[in-house]
């Protein structure tokens, strides 16, 4: 029963570890709290995604914006589309555009365009992320505090932590395999 329980609970810290440590290094690529992401990331899966296309839309997005910044027609011309100028963008956080942009394309009427442009400013899943901007402002914040009341949430300090623990669980999985390589090819040299 021991046994049992403590391989329960190895996985169940290594699980939430490798979750932590996903939302504090996303963060660090694109730029907004892990905490924002996790909210996010509930929010998706309650719309039907999940945290990844949240990712990878992040990504694409923070590009489309840089190229609209740049003059680049394909981009400029979406977020118009949007009713978005590049002064609305101006000094915003990621995390006020991307919100700013899901919330103008929730107002859009036609279907196919609200498809098109959601694929050029959040990527290939960027119709993945249709639903969760027909919630809007209102209904995101909704589940972004649902998340913290749920208990799912990953502020920095706990996705820092889940980080550090993940890459030490990493290394140890590294030294371990250096013995083995290590024994196996002292093994290896006694057929020689």
């Amino acid at each position: 029963v021991a046994a049992a329980v403590g391989a329960a609970v190895y996985k169940m810290t290594t699980a939430t570890a490798k979750t932590g440590d996903a939302f504090q290094k996303m963060s660090l690529r694109v730029g907004i709290s892990s905490q924002v992401l996790s909210e996010y990331a509930h929010a998706a899966n309650i719309t039907g995604t999940n945290q990844d296309t949240i990712q990878r839309g992040l990504k694409t997005f923070a590009r489309a914006v840089t190229y609209a910044r740049d003059g680049l027609t394909t981009y400029t011309r979406e977020f118009d589309k949007l009713g978005i100028s590049m002064e609305d963008l101006e000094g915003k956080s990621p995390q006020e555009a991307f919100e700013m942009s899901l919330g103008a394309l929730s107002k859009l009427d036609d279907e196919l365009t609200k498809a098109a442009i959601a694929q050029t400013l959040f990527g290939r899943g960027g119709q993945a992320l249709i639903p969760l901007s027909k919630l809007g402002a209102e209904g995101i914040a909704k589940l972004r505090k649902e998340a913290h009341e749920l208990g799912i949430t990953f502020d920095k300090e706990a996705a820092d932590k889940a980080a550090e623990f993940n890459d030490s669980l990493t290394r140890l999985k590294g030294s371990m395999a250096g013995v083995r390589n290590k024994l196996v090819l002292a093994f290896i040299d006694q057929f020689k």
